[in-house]
């Protein structure tokens, strides 16, 4: 059996719903949810798995600590412009694998 190394696609991340699959990635590192699910049919579900993750559960944990710290306790304009800025500077992007027809 022989595989397209340039598809995203194999037989673990094929998706019976849609075309195409989403991936995070956090710099060039593929992110992985809690759930050991590393592609997603949609960005929002991807989105979903990222915010539910132990990882960025942590993070809020950091955030809560710096709002009180910065007396922003309450400021949610304050914490997402925060919690924007970890993501930026984390790298995290989104990527589409668009599924290619046999050649």
């Amino acid at each position: 059996m022989m595989f397209d190394m340039k598809q995203a696609r194999d037989g673990n991340t094929t998706s019976h719903w849609t075309k195409s699959i989403f991936r995070i990635f956090i710099g060039n590192k593929l992110f992985i949810s809690d759930s050991h699910q590393s592609c997603f049919n949609y960005v929002g579900e991807a989105w979903r798995a990222f915010y539910d993750s132990w990882m960025w559960r942590e993070i809020s944990k950091y955030v809560d600590y710096s709002q009180y710290f910065f007396k922003k306790t309450g400021d949610n304009n304050w914490r997402e412009w925060f919690e924007n800025e970890i993501i930026k500077n984390m790298n995290v992007t989104i990527k589409e694998y668009v599924e290619r027809d046999s050649e």
